[in-house]
């Protein structure tokens, strides 16, 4: 009933087994990749947790500092200065020096920034970039700070 020679049709078969079983061969290994796939997604959504954990500020707990800066006027301004290193959702912006928070806070001199400031780093909120006149802050993160002990000599 077929016109098409034999050895024709028994190539065709042949072919077309091959591409059934490709086929079939790319089918199988789908879901190994597809579960490669979810856990890089899974370990990237973890990767980017973590970064998100880096980049947020610690809460300002103001039973850390003096009874001066717990209530009132003295805890409003230190709160004043520390919410310019972090924003609204509690993540940190970038590093700051002194003459940059004072064109910010008007009613504030450096000498009282600088107190402040200094209060800040001795409770661990606040943190030195530089030295000198070069000095810049930026607020500590919630990940674990690891000790640094610099032994140069100046």
């Amino acid at each position: 009933s077929d016109s098409t020679p034999l050895a024709s049709r028994v190539n065709n078969s042949i072919r077309s087994s091959e591409i059934s079983g490709i086929a079939d061969l790319k089918y199988h290994s789908t879901p190994k990749s597809g579960n490669a796939l979810s856990k890089k997604a899974l370990s990237d959504q973890e990767d980017q947790q973590e970064k998100e954990n880096t980049t947020r500020a610690k809460e300002l707990d103001l039973s850390q500092f003096p009874r001066i800066y717990q209530h009132g006027l003295g805890a409003s301004q230190l709160e004043r200065v520390y919410m310019q290193f972090v924003t609204e959702n509690m993540t940190v912006q970038k590093p700051q020096s002194i003459d940059n928070l004072a064109a910010k806070i008007k009613n504030f001199n450096s000498e009282r920034l600088t107190l402040m400031v200094e209060l800040l780093i001795s409770r661990g909120f606040i943190k030195r970039i530089g030295k000198g006149s070069r000095s810049m802050y930026a607020c500590n993160t919630l990940e674990k700070e690891e000790d640094i002990l610099d032994i140069s000599t100046d």
